[in-house]
C-alpha cells in the first residue's frame, strides 16, 4: 500500500510506503500473543502484506497526471494574474464555471455532472414555480372567466411588477437547491486498503444520500412543473404573456446576470487588491505573489489530504 501526499500549491507529489511499519508492529504483538511462534508469525506477516494491484497502480498514475497538470495551469495563471491585460479572459474563464449550464459541463472529481444537472433543474423549476405563486399573490392575475377591465392598463407597471416577481422568485428558490447540496458532502477518505470495512461503509452512506438527493429532486421538480400547469390552465391566455416574461427575466437572472457580477467583481477585486498591497509594500507584483505562494505552501493551506489508493 501507498499513501500519496498531493499539494496543488507545490510540484511536489510523494509516495511513502507504510507497509513495513505496519507488519512491523503485527509482528510483535502476534509473537507476544503466540509466546514466539515464527511460523504463526510468518503466516500472519504474508497475509497481512498488500501488493498494489494494476488498478490501484493506474489510479495512482492517474492522480499524479492531473495533480501535475492541475498544478501547471495553476501556476500559469497566477504568474499571469498581475497583468490588467488578462483580466477579460479570467472574467469569462469564471462566467463559464459560475454559469449553471457551464457548471454541469466541466469536469469535477466530487460531482457528478448529472446531479449539477439535476440541481440546476431544480433551481429553474423552483424559480418558475414562485414566479407562478407571485404572479398570483400580486392580484394582476385574471382568471378565465373575469372580466377584462379588472387589471391597471400601465404599461411601465406592469413591467415593474413582472420584473420584481422574476427577482425575488430567484432569491428564494435557491433554497431547497441549497438544502439538497448540503447531502451531497464530498471530500478525500483515507482507508486502510481498498474493499475494507470502512471504506465499504463510506461508499455506502455516499449512495444512500445520492438516492435521496435524486428521489427529493425529482419529486420537487415534478411538484413544481405539476404547479406551472395548473396554474397556466386556470388563468386567462392574456396572461400568460406575462407569466413567460417574469418567467425570462428569473431564468436570465440565475444563467447569466448572476454569474457575470461574480465573475466580474472577483479578479477586479483581486487585481486591485493586488496593486494597492504592491504599491503599499514597494514591492513587484510577481515577487509578491510569490512570496505568498510560499507562505501558502509553508504553512501548509490549501493542502489536499493525504489520499491512499
Amino acid at each position: 500500500r501507498e499513501v500519496f501526499t498531493c499539494n496543488p500549491w507545490s510540484c511536489s507529489c510523494s509516495a511513502t510506503t507504510v507497509v513495513e511499519e505496519q507488519q512491523a508492529e503485527i509482528a510483535v504483538d502476534t509473537a507476544a500473543a503466540t509466546g514466539g511462534n515464527t511460523q504463526v508469525l510468518g503466516q500472519a506477516s504474508d497475509a497481512l502484506a498488500h501488493e498494489p494491484s494494476a488498478l490501484d497502480l493506474h489510479r495512482a498514475e492517474r492522480w499524479r497526471v492531473r495533480h501535475k497538470a492541475v498544478e501547471e495551469k495553476i501556476s500559469a495563471h497566477i504568474m499571469r494574474a498581475h497583468y490588467w491585460s488578462t483580466l477579460p479572459a479570467a472574467v469569462l474563464r469564471i462566467f463559464l464555471v459560475q454559469n449553471p449550464v457551464g457548471a454541469a459541463l466541466v469536469h469535477s472529481s466530487f460531482m457528478p455532472s448529472s446531479l449539477r444537472t439535476l440541481f440546476f433543474m431544480c433551481d429553474m423549476a423552483g424559480a418558475l414555480m414562485l414566479a407562478s405563486v407571485f404572479f398570483q399573490a400580486s392580484g394582476t392575475v385574471k382568471g378565465k372567466r373575469a372580466r377584462a377591465d379588472c387589471v391597471s392598463d400601465d404599461p411601465w407597471e406592469q413591467m415593474g411588477r413582472l420584473i420584481a416577481i422574476g427577482i425575488g422568485s430567484v432569491l428564494i428558490c435557491g433554497l431547497p437547491g441549497m438544502f439538497l447540496s448540503s447531502l451531497h458532502v464530498r471530500g478525500f477518505k483515507r482507508f486502510e486498503h481498498e474493499g475494507c470495512p470502512a471504506w465499504r461503509k463510506q461508499l455506502r452512506s455516499w449512495r444512500i444520500q445520492d438516492r435521496m438527493i435524486w428521489f427529493f429532486g425529482l419529486l420537487y421538480t415534478g411538484f413544481c412543473v405539476f404547479f406551472i400547469m395548473v396554474f397556466l390552465a386556470n388563468i386567462s391566455p392574456a396572461d400568460h404573456h406575462g407569466w413567460a416574461i417574469s418567467g425570462i427575466v428569473s431564468v436570465v437572472e440565475d444563467t447569466i446576470v448572476i454569474p457575470f457580477c461574480v465573475a466580474l467583481f472577483v479578479p477586479v477585486l483581486a487585481t486591485l487588491t493586488l496593486h494597492f498591497v504592491s504599491c503599499a509594500k514597494k514591492v513587484e507584483k510577481q515577487e509578491l505573489i510569490r512570496q505568498r505562494r510560499q507562505q501558502i505552501h509553508e504553512e501548509g493551506i490549501l493542502t489536499l489530504p493525504v489520499v491512499s489508493v
